[in-house]
């Protein structure tokens, strides 16, 4: 069908549906992590709603050429390039990957939140950010959550179920390192780790520094759900469309079957207004046009940046709010028993360790292998010219571990204010981390220095970088659920997502989350989304 043909009969489609007087109980705005787990929580409860999403139904590009050249050489020649593409440093490869950058150069070009001192990184399409996640998954605590008492069974079964529905792998038992995730009755054995991975794992652990385990990953070894396990094709980085490595977008793909969804893509809400019995959502088509639509309730999961913008706007707030990041930083390792290896023609190239510092407050990240890395990636850390740094990066990358850390939120010191437009509202964003994340930062990375010297694994010299705000891509706590570590903050959420005044407008992403620890947050962001929608439904 004619795309504009296809449009037209969407909006004539949505007035009649206004037109007519059709109320759907709920509408359900976004496509991400977090909306998915309400779509389930929906669906599982048999509650008809009414699915909004900003985007196109997302596909990869990279799929044809990844499924031409397969495992091999050609795939190795397509991800090491023959001529060197050099980034930031500061910036996750993940948002230079050719399948990624084409999916956020929409939201690139018209973004929900801009300021120059904070990259927004945001994807319009079914999927959203677990487009671009590391696929790493932990459980919170209740205090990170902000749970009341008598509270946590109910976080603890909506973990098991988005567990469940995603598919993990990891250590099970006194092997693992988390309470909910080492104990699921579904839980898949790990991807096995590289030779340099291994050689670092397979070392007494010390007893200073940072602490080394296997990774939990939303990754399957074996098939689940419909989805194949990992074929160690070495694509993670630029696509696993088979569904291996998973996104949102597979279960936006399923739940919108459902008798129960009625599903709209290309539909971004551009405002939401408190009428008497409900709330008024607007939305703008692809044509520019606006359709709107009345409902009891909306739960509001577009994602921390746009679910803030709208939910201000809805307030009247105008006042800044806090945004919580987990300032990001990373170094390279050289793993000295594993000189002279050859690169690897198969495997996967997502986390291989994982790595924390002790404590509650300490920092947290993850070491992978270079192998699904284009080259480029790992010789920006070099402080050589371009020339020199890929030279000497085709000759130590088969031997190289890079890690990617995290600090917990206390160490941002973002802030967000509303800034309305003719269009929708936004958020402008100043950007800071603490004066001295960059100081604790290193700090973390001694830690883990520390132990990989006693696995005779080193720091490359001048390899450690601090991402800029923003480049972490953990967005939270603009709207923070109240709570003893809340206290004092002017706008925050009840237990259902509800702002003062607003009871029926729940937001239910990462907005609502008190605390992002130093660990990835998509599983409690989910866990919490999906808590929230089983008690609504």
């Amino acid at each position: 069908m004619n795309g504009d043909i296809f449009y037209k009969l969407a909006n004539a489609i949505a007035n009649t549906h206004r037109e007519r007087g059709d109320r759907p109980d709920m509408i359900l705005i976004g496509a991400g992590p977090s909306a998915v787990a309400s779509a389930r929580a929906l669906v599982d409860s048999g509650r008809d709603f009414l699915w909004l999403e900003a985007g196109s139904e997302t596909t990869l590009p990279l799929r044809d050429r990844l499924d031409a050249t397969g495992a091999g050489p050609a795939l190795t020649d397509l991800m090491v390039g023959s001529h060197p593409a050099f980034g930031s440093a500061e910036e996750s490869p993940k948002l230079r990957a050719p399948a990624l950058a084409s999916l956020m150069a929409g939201y690139d070009a018209d973004p929900v939140g801009d300021g120059e001192s904070f990259r927004s990184v945001g994807l319009y399409g079914t999927g959203g950010l677990s487009n671009a996640w590391g696929t790493m998954v932990r459980s919170y605590s209740a205090d990170d959550l902000g749970a009341g008492d008598g509270e946590w069974p109910d976080y603890e079964a909506s973990y098991r179920s988005m567990a469940d529905m995603i598919g993990i792998s990891g250590p099970a038992g006194q092997d693992g390192d988390d309470p909910i995730l080492r104990t699921l009755p579904g839980l898949m054995a790990p991807l096995p780790v590289d030779a340099p991975a291994g050689h670092v794992l397979g070392q007494r652990a010390p007893k200073t520094g940072a602490q080394l385990y296997r990774p939990y990953q939303a990754v399957l070894t074996a098939a689940h759900a419909g989805r194949p396990g990992c074929d160690r094709r070495l694509a993670c980085l630029w696509g696993c469309d088979r569904g291996s490595a998973w996104s949102a977008r597979f279960e936006v793909a399923r739940l919108k079957q459902s008798p129960h969804a009625d599903f709209r893509p290309h539909h971004r809400v551009v405002g939401i207004a408190k009428t008497p019995s409900g709330y008024t959502v607007r939305a703008e088509v692809d044509s520019g046009s606006i359709v709107s639509f009345e409902t009891e309730r909306v739960i509001l999961a577009a994602g921390t940046i746009q679910s803030t913008a709208l939910a201000l706007d809805c307030a009247g707030h105008e006042g800044d709010v806090p945004l919580l990041t987990t300032p990001s930083f990373a170094a390279a390792y050289y793993v000295l028993p594993a000189f002279g290896r050859t690169a690897r023609r198969s495997g996967y190239s997502m986390a291989q360790i994982s790595w924390n510092e002790p404590g509650d407050a300490g920092g947290s990240g993850a070491l992978y292998t270079t192998d699904g890395l284009p080259l480029s990636e790992l010789a920006i850390h070099f402080p050589l010219s371009r020339r020199g740094s890929w030279r000497l990066g085709t000759l130590l990358a088969p031997a190289i571990l890079v890690s990617n850390g995290f600090l917990p939120s206390e160490w941002s010191r973002n802030r967000a204010a509303l800034s309305r437009n003719q269009r929708a509202p936004r958020l402008r964003i100043a950007g800071a981390h603490a004066a001295d994340a960059d100081a604790r930062a290193r700090q973390a990375q001694t830690a883990l220095s520390r132990t990989l010297r006693s696995r005779h694994t080193y720091e490359l010299p001048m390899s450690f970088k601090v991402g800029r705000p923003g480049t972490d891509i953990h967005y939270g706590g603009t709207l923070p659920r109240a709570c003893a570590r809340t206290a004092g903050l002017p706008l925050t959420t009840d237990g259902l997502g509800q702002l003062p005044g607003l009871s029926g407008l729940h937001v239910v992403d990462g907005s609502v989350l008190p605390r992002l620890t130093a660990h990835h947050p998509t599983l409690s962001m989910m866990a919490n989304a999906h808590r929230i929608t089983r008690q609504l439904a």
